[in-house]
């Protein structure tokens, strides 16, 4: 029902496309910034950004499908490795991705191995086949000596805002999500950690223009305006 949904939603935003406007696309757990940065793009140049989002997985499959998205944003790694196959002739950063456990309220986290006690029985991450900070969650927790002895606890979701979700919900006590989710539901949580960043591999955050959309005069606006003071701001902001 929920990948009905998420492609749904994809689809709305696909035929919504005009001429005047783009679609960008990138990783849930990204939404926050990018939401942010499309509003100003809009505001400054009265040209609008239409969004789609998902784990990369879905966003890679409507890239290809549907032939409307412009430009990507994700994990640079996953973006630009050949298997991907999605020809991406343009790069810009945007930052460096970090990994972070959050905590349900009520609850305290003051390391990583606190998750062993039983105060956290349901720790949630995102899919390690799907969601880059699922898969450096994995990482750090077999680097870390940890994955063996929490197997039994993880539930996995689909996509970072999930997991946030759950969060909120007490239905898990703590989750594996990036430093940005982690920002955006401070408030409504007991608080997180970072985790040692030598125990996953980086992550950078990168935009990237897809093959013939080169040209278009709406991206280039977009391009540009991505090197604006006030869009380097949001994405400190947003731990970026």
């Amino acid at each position: 029902m929920k990948k009905l949904l998420i492609s749904l939603l994809l689809f709305i935003a696909l035929v919504l496309h005009s001429e005047d406007s783009i679609t960008v696309a990138g990783g849930a757990g990204y939404r926050r910034p990018i939401d942010k940065i499309n509003g100003l793009f809009q505001k400054k140049t009265g040209k609008k950004a239409d969004t789609v989002y998902g784990n990369m997985q879905q966003i890679m499959t409507q890239i290809k499908e549907s032939g409307k998205i412009s430009i990507v944003f994700g994990d640079k790694d996953f973006l630009l490795n050949p298997s991907a196959e999605l020809n991406i002739t343009k790069t810009f950063s945007l930052g460096k991705g970090k990994l972070v456990i959050a905590f349900a309220k009520n609850k305290e986290l003051d390391k990583p191995d606190d998750l062993l006690t039983g105060s956290f029985e349901k720790i949630c991450i995102p899919d390690p086949k799907r969601a880059i900070y699922g898969k450096a969650g994995v990482e750090f927790l077999k680097n870390s000596k940890l994955y063996d002895r929490l197997e039994k606890k993880l539930i996995i979701t689909a996509t970072v805002p999930q997991a946030s979700t759950y969060l909120v919900s007490k239905e898990v006590d703590a989750a594996f999500i990036n430093i940005t989710d982690a920002l955006g539901i401070n408030d409504r949580i007991g608080g997180y950690i970072y985790v040692d960043e030598k125990l996953y591999s980086p992550i950078d955050i990168i935009g990237g223009v897809i093959k013939n959309f080169e040209n278009d005069p709406v991206v280039a606006k977009y391009t540009d305006f991505l090197a604006d003071d006030n869009v380097k701001k949001i994405l400190t902001e947003f731990g970026l």
